[in-house]
């Protein structure tokens, strides 16, 4: 715990570091975390367990590229970091052909050396990938490897919260969120609340992940869990 309270003021730091230089929302957690390790970019997609997906950021033209990629060709370290719900180094994408026959090659003609993936999760609901890119091979130091599972562990909350600077009525809907204002979803964050012993922003947070990462507007998953057909455990 104490390694993860540590990562977590690092990345705090840096949002406040790139504040002034990053307009609020998911571009600035992209630049903090691209400062946290010896990277040139990073990017961040969230993912439905039906498929959908939404790229909230790329740090330049590089890593929308890299991230368009993986998912037109259905492999890559994003796909799998997203799939097995662990990080996935690729230190020397030039020497992963055989586990990514066709996003390797591409991506070493793009440009990119490595990439590191990590899973965002909410509790235990996972939404999306944190890829961070470097157009040179290298393999993580110890420490860096103990930073980027550390990163991988606190990164969900800080990413909500920037999340949240885009609620904007011209931007459109939140991006986990199609409905926050109806009754259902209040009682429901009650319930939740009540549920896992947390604050109601937290049980906010949870009925916003789960409703994205099942394919389903936060009212409809809100009136299962008034209905107790759904049940918040973890």
């Amino acid at each position: 715990m104490a390694d993860l309270d540590h990562v977590a003021r690092l990345l705090a730091a840096a949002l406040e570091e790139v504040g002034a230089g990053a307009r609020p929302g998911p571009e600035r957690l992209c630049r903090a975390c691209s400062l946290l390790l010896p990277v040139d970019g990073a990017a961040i997609c969230l993912v439905g367990d039906t498929g959908r997906r939404e790229m909230l950021c790329g740090g330049d033209a590089l890593s929308t590229r890299l991230e368009d990629l993986q998912f037109m060709l259905g492999e890559g370290p994003c796909v799998d970091a997203f799939s097995s719900g662990t990080p996935v180094v690729a230190a020397d994408l030039a020497a992963c052909g055989d586990r990514w026959p066709a996003f390797a090659p591409e991506a070493v003609e793009l440009g990119a050396g490595a990439v590191y993936a990590l899973p965002l999760t909410i509790g235990a609901i996972r939404i999306g990938v944190l890829d961070l890119y470097r157009r040179t091979p290298a393999e993580p130091t110890g420490e860096q490897s103990g930073r980027l599972l550390d990163l991988a562990g606190v990164i969900g909350a800080p990413l909500l919260a920037e999340l949240s600077f885009t609620d904007d009525p011209e931007s459109g809907p939140h991006p986990l969120d199609q409905a926050v204002g109806c009754p259902e979803i209040h009682q429901a964050t009650g319930m939740i609340l009540v549920q896992l012993g947390v604050t109601a922003e937290e049980a906010l947070t949870r009925l916003r992940a789960h409703a994205f990462a099942h394919g389903r507007s936060t009212r409809e998953v809100a009136r299962d869990v008034v209905a107790r057909r759904l049940r918040f455990t973890e």
